[in-house]
C-alpha cells in the first residue's frame, strides 16, 4: 500500500501529469470563454429583439389613426354597397361606349359589388399588417405575403374597372389607371421588403 502511494506521488510529479493539468486548464479556459461569449451574444440578441419590438408613442398614434381611417373607409364602402342600385341608375344617364339598357345596368352593378369585395379584402390585409407593425414585426415574411396579396387585389381591380370602362362607362378607366399605378408601387415595396428580410436572416445566420 505504501509502495502504491509512493508510485502515485512520483507519477503526479512527472511532466506527463503537468501536461495533463495544463491541457485541462486550457480546456476549461476555452469552455468558459465560449460560454461567456455565447451568453453575451444571447443578451445582445435579446436587446436587439426588444428594440425591434418596441414602438414609440408617436408611431403608436399614427398606427391607431391609420386603423381608424381604414375602419371609416370600410364603413363608407358598406354604405356605398347598400346604395349601389341608386348609384348605377344615376350613372345610366351618362354615355356608354358599347353596352346599353339592362346588360349595362347589371354589368355595372355586379362589377361594382366585385370591386367592393376587393376593397374589403384590401382593407382587411392592411389592417392585419398594421397589427403586426404595431407589435414590432416589420421585416417578416408575413408582410411580404401581405404585399403580394395587396398587389393582386389591385391587379384584379384594374382588370375589372378596365373592362367596365370599355363596356359601360369611360370614366372608370381613370380608376383602372390608378389601380395599375398602385400595383407598380406595391410590387416595388414588396421587393424592397423581401430583400430586407433576406439580409436580416443572413445577418442572423452569421451571428
Amino acid at each position: 500500500m505504501c509502495e502504491a502511494s509512493c508510485f502515485y506521488f512520483a507519477i503526479s510529479r512527472t511532466p506527463v501529469r503537468k501536461k495533463i493539468i495544463e491541457i485541462r486548464r486550457k480546456f476549461c479556459h476555452i469552455y468558459c470563454k465560449r460560454y461567456v461569449l455565447r451568453s453575451a451574444w444571447l443578451e445582445e440578441e435579446k436587446v436587439e429583439n426588444d428594440k425591434e419590438r418596441a414602438v414609440s408613442g408617436e408611431e403608436m398614434k399614427l398606427i391607431r389613426r391609420t386603423r381608424i381611417f381604414l375602419i371609416v373607409i370600410a364603413a363608407a364602402g358598406f354604405v356605398t354597397c347598400l346604395s349601389g342600385p341608386r348609384l348605377v341608375e344615376r350613372l345610366m344617364n351618362r354615355h356608354s361606349p358599347l353596352l346599353t339598357g339592362a346588360p349595362r345596368y347589371w354589368g355595372m352593378l355586379i362589377g361594382g359589388f366585385l370591386c367592393a369585395l376587393l376593397l374589403f379584402r384590401l382593407l382587411f390585409i392592411l389592417y392585419r399588417m398594421l397589427l403586426r407593425i404595431e407589435k414590432g414585426r416589420v421585416l417578416t415574411h408575413a408582410n411580404v405575403t401581405a404585399l403580394d396579396d395587396l398587389s393582386l387585389c389591385c391587379i384584379c381591380a384594374a382588370l375589372l374597372t378596365g373592362l367596365m370602362g370599355c363596356l359601360c362607362l369611360l370614366s372608370l378607366l381613370a380608376i383602372c389607371l390608378a389601380a395599375v399605378f398602385m400595383t407598380v408601387i406595391l410590387r416595388v415595396l414588396r421587393h424592397a421588403f423581401a430583400g430586407a428580410v433576406r439580409e436580416k436572416e443572413a445577418y442572423a445566420e452569421k451571428r
